[in-house]
């Protein structure tokens, strides 16, 4: 066999491998991986042992409380083993009569401009922050403060009243994620978002509540209360629905997007989302100039069409738009619909959507029994 012989039976050879490279890969893509694999969203990320959740829950948060004439907010860092709390409360237009001459000297009187609006503030802040946490600060409540100087009448809606077999039916063949609030974890000893307000002194009926009076005088009994709250974490376990909402999530590949810190769905063993952090909404809303983070954010930047594409966001245990993220999804994608699963009646849904009122317990594990068999 001379040269060119041998050549031309090397090209042959590379030629077969790489057309068996490719018959290989596809058969991975067609029988291990769904059909559309390529044009699915990210692949759900499963939650191991090796990220096992640490002592300290929380590192950094953010909590704001609003009233017609007020917004009163807190933020907590943690930077190792220290802890930091910074205070703020304002007022729009005046301060209230219910506050003493001394509590009033306290505010500081400016006008700022919204839009091209004058408007008047009397904020008091107190505390320590970073410098890192301040411009954080700074940005979000300055968006806190746009969005409660801009009064919109409300209007209220009428959503369908459906059951699991029903919610079951609405997911066959669809695109669906899930929104979870504070109302899945009651189950596990864990406090409601509204009953923790209430711990700290928020009325919203009040002008003056004890929280306004906590942060003047005695800042201490709300970091008392917020320590309280976290150690309801410490020996909390996944509820039915937790469990319910990992299976569907893996077997329907459907993120779970979450406002809650207690780390349950981690635990549950997967891994959510959380919107109390800014990236995460920040990629979901495709707002402008997002920066990649972690995770699947970057895949959300190269496929923008995944979240316009969703038909369903079910919110479960979620009694408010927790940080705009449902009305941002309504505005990028008009045709999704939102299914509320609730004890109560939630003031988000529009008559095109849907609610399932009912044990969140109880409906969500009979809703993974029904969707197995469909």
């Amino acid at each position: 066999m001379n040269l060119s012989d041998k050549n031309r039976t090397k090209v042959i050879l590379i030629g077969i491998a790489s057309l068996l490279a490719f018959y290989a890969f596809f058969l991975i893509i067609t029988f291990v991986y769904p059909s559309n694999f390529l044009l699915q969203k990210p692949k759900i990320e499963i939650f191991t042992p090796k990220d096992r959740i640490k002592k300290d829950w929380r590192e950094a948060g953010f909590t704001a409380m609003e009233t017609k004439n007020r917004l009163t907010a807190y933020v907590m860092e943690k930077d190792k083993n220290k802890r930091d709390f910074f205070f703020s409360t304002t007022y729009f237009g005046k301060l209230p009569n219910q506050l003493s001459e001394e509590q009033k000297k306290l505010f500081h009187k400016k006008t700022t401009v919204i839009g091209d609006k004058p408007i008047i503030l009397y904020e008091y802040k107190t505390g320590t922050i970073s410098k890192k946490g301040l411009e954080s600060w700074n940005k979000t409540y300055n968006e806190m403060l746009t969005k409660k100087t801009k009064l919109t009448k409300k209007q209220l809606y009428n959503p369908q009243t459906i059951d699991a077999t029903t919610c079951a039916k609405l997911l066959e063949n669809k695109r669906f994620l899930f929104y979870t609030g504070s109302g899945i974890s009651i189950a596990a000893g864990i406090p409601s978002g509204a009953t923790s307000r209430k711990n700290i002194g928020f009325d919203d009926t009040k002008e003056v509540d004890q929280l306004v009076i906590n942060i003047l005088t005695n800042p201490q009994k709300i970091i008392d209360e917020q320590k309280k709250f976290e150690a309801t974490f410490r020996n909390a376990k996944p509820t039915s629905a937790h469990k319910a909402l990992a299976n569907i999530g893996f077997s329907h590949n459907a993120h779970i997007i979450t406002s809650n810190i207690d780390k349950l769905h981690e635990q549950s063993g997967i891994r959510p989302w959380n919107a109390m952090t800014s990236h995460t909404t920040t990629y979901l809303l495709l707002i402008e100039k997002p920066t990649p983070v972690s995770g699947n954010y970057p895949y959300l930047k190269a496929n923008p069409q995944w979240l316009k594409d969703m038909d369903f966001v079910i919110c479960i245990g979620m009694g408010s738009d927790v940080k705009g993220f449902l009305a941002g999804y309504k505005k990028h994608n008009p045709k999704g619909k939102i299914i509320a699963i609730n004890k109560t009646a939630v003031p988000y849904l529009q008559s095109e959507d849907y609610f399932l009122q009912g044990d969140i317990q109880e409906i969500v594990p009979a809703l993974e029994k029904k969707l197995k068999k469909d």
